[in-house]
């Protein structure tokens, strides 16, 4: 019997563990103690207590939250369990310096953007769930992780799918050429409100929003997934992560989320990737490329296609009443600082409507008025980025305060 010792084992760093993508990559590491152990953890949010348990759970030397009044509790929580804790940007940007076999790319928002670029020196493999950084930094992240020889891979379902599809390799050189693909179509399952009418849409909650009909996400993701803003976001992420003009990118509506992406070639065949919905999947297959795992070794996972009758798909225009796929086609075509404008004025977008401070049809608005302001800026450095983000941001909240909603 072969004896697993922890320098044969990948060392990993998880940035958003709390979060559900990061839970999942948790739960796929626990179940495969053999090949990976966690070294640190990081959390955005509040969740101190779960975030405790993580690090216990996982044998976390360190771990760390980013707002440093949720010090006295997490001290207090991992008291005498000889795991070192820390607090605050700073401290953060510090840890994830140190040297990783792969970070877990799962903080949601423009937040993921700097530790992922302070982490892609000293990690041999970046596994991201952030579509924000992709949209936002684009080429600036890829040239840079080349330059260190480290691996991009994506987590999101979609991109995941396509990843194998396109059977590219991690460092996003291809195997097939682009010219006999016609399309890559991404699909999405229509959320929440879906077969709403328009005028519906104006009295929507958060709470309504946020009850996806498939998949069990964070709050701002949710969001994103009921004004299908997820999807224009993953339309300029596909681009970007499979050097793939915009043009050839397609959404389709597919509610059962079943088959996750599709690759259309030019003699008319189109290959299709299906799994069940569960993140933990395309966490595994991030982790283990490229090798396949089973997401637990006490009970693998199957997939009976039998226990579904149907599969249904529609064109994207049957959901134009959201208006966000559009934008992103828009924006794309408008350049970088266009496309940056648009993920900046959506995140404080989809914050205000939780907060109850524009409805849901207002987020859309939001977005095209960050764009049409911001879309002849300059891009040329990470900071370029942030600062524009902040800018457009700053923008959206002074243009809320102004309107009579």
């Amino acid at each position: 019997m072969v004896q697993f010792y922890k320098e044969n084992r990948k060392k990993i760093l998880i940035l958003g563990s709390t979060g559900s993508v990061g839970s999942c990559a948790v739960d796929v590491i626990k179940n495969n103690p053999k090949l990976f152990y966690v070294d640190t953890i990081i959390a955005m949010g509040s969740n101190v207590k779960k975030l405790a348990q993580q690090a216990i759970d996982l044998k976390a030397k360190n771990v760390a939250i980013y707002n440093i009044k949720h010090k006295d509790e997490l001290e207090r929580l991992l008291f005498r369990k000889n795991i070192k804790t820390y607090f605050g940007q700073r401290a953060i940007l510090d840890l994830v310096q140190n040297k990783f076999d792969i970070t877990i790319a799962a903080i949601s928002g423009i937040a993921g953007l700097e530790p992922i670029m302070a982490a892609i020196p000293n990690s041999n493999r970046i596994a991201i769930a952030n579509k924000e950084s992709i949209v936002c930094a684009q080429y600036l992240m890829f040239q840079y992780a080349k330059s260190h020889n480290t691996e991009i891979l994506p987590i999101d379902s979609e991109h995941s799918a396509l990843f194998q599809l396109l059977n590219y390799s991690a460092n996003a050189e291809k195997i097939i050429d682009s010219i006999n693909i016609r399309k890559l179509i991404i699909t999405a399952s229509g959320g929440p409100f879906l077969n709403f009418e328009q005028q519906a849409l104006c009295n929507v909650t958060p709470e309504q929003a946020c009850k996806h009909p498939t998949w069990s996400m964070g709050t701002k993701i949710s969001i994103d997934s009921a004004t299908l803003m997820n999807k224009a976001l993953e339309i300029i992420e596909t681009s970007q992560l499979f050097n793939v003009p915009i043009e050839k990118i397609d959404v389709v509506i597919h509610p059962e989320s079943i088959v996750h992406a599709m690759v259309e070639y030019v003699d008319g065949t189109v290959l299709a990737q299906l799994s069940a919905q569960d993140m933990r999947i395309s966490c595994a297959f991030a982790l283990s490329y490229p090798q396949r795992l089973c997401i637990s070794e006490s009970s693998p996972y199957a997939f009976d296609i039998s226990k579904y009758s149907k599969f249904s798909f529609f064109k994207s225009d049957v959901v134009s009443k959201f208006k966000t796929l559009p934008i992103a086609y828009r924006a794309s075509s408008l350049g970088h600082a266009a496309v940056i404008a648009m993920s900046a004025a959506n995140e404080y977008a989809v914050d205000a409507f939780l907060k109850h401070k524009i409805k849901f049809t207002q987020i859309s608005q939001l977005i095209e008025y960050g764009i049409s302001k911001y879309s002849h800026n300059k891009i040329h450095s990470i900071q370029d980025v942030l600062s524009l983000h902040n800018e457009v941001q700053r923008y959206i909240a002074e243009y809320i305060l102004t309107q009579n909603w």
